[in-house]
């Protein structure tokens, strides 16, 4: 799931590819949520030629990075 900048979870390991581990709570779960969190500057170029750049989180369960580096999941995400 995609998450604005505002969302800020507190990492508690960080990974090699430079994404992070955090736990997350949804009020209804009982227990935390481990989820990997990927930061990345997405820049989109408008059919105008209009240019916005902003950050963005990447939330996902795929925590392993050897198997599903950070890079790939944000391009993945892009082609979604």
């Amino acid at each position: 799931m995609r998450s604005s900048a505002r969302r800020a979870p507190t990492p508690f390991r960080r990974l090699g590819d430079g994404s992070y581990l955090a736990r997350l709570g949804y009020g209804v779960l009982p227990a935390l949520l481990t989820t990997r969190v990927i930061e990345a500057q997405i820049t989109v170029t408008l059919v105008d030629g209009t240019v916005h750049t902003q950050q963005w989180r990447l939330l996902t369960s795929l925590l392993d990075p050897d198997r599903h580096p950070a890079r790939e999941l944000v391009d993945l995400y892009h082609e979604r």
